[in-house]
């Protein structure tokens, strides 16, 4: 699901609170008295002094980039194919053009698009 759309801040805030009270308590509630670090510390690589837990609000955004990798990838798996119909994307329509039918899910690939132009550049063949 992180993959396909933007979980709304609430969602990442309520899965946090679910996974530091199993952490430091292996409970399904805590107390602030029962955390020994700071939360982005624990979500710190292990090289820099943390335990490698996910940030969900990174990983959910660099899911969604990976997304957008797989759209540009060649070939036609039968998923792309099918989004390439539902949402009119072809080789004359630019990924993030406007498209005819804009869900929320493509709403929420999309608004990574200026980030990823901005790490990414074509390669003609």
């Amino acid at each position: 699901m992180m993959g396909a759309m933007l979980l709304p801040k609430e969602i990442i805030d309520a899965i946090n609170k679910c996974c530091r009270a199993f952490f430091w308590t292996d409970e399904d509630s805590y107390h602030s008295g029962d955390c020994k670090v700071a939360w982005d510390v624990v979500c710190s690589p292990k090289d820099k002094g943390g335990v490698g837990i996910k940030n969900l609000y990174v990983q959910n955004k660099c899911l969604l980039q990976k997304f957008l990798v797989w759209l540009q990838e060649l070939g036609d798996p039968s998923w792309l194919l099918c989004f390439r119909e539902n949402y009119g994307w072809s080789a004359t329509v630019n990924l993030g053009d406007p498209v005819p039918r804009p869900t929320q899910i493509w709403r929420d690939i999309s608004s990574g698009i200026p980030e990823f132009r901005r790490h990414t550049c074509a390669i003609l063949r």
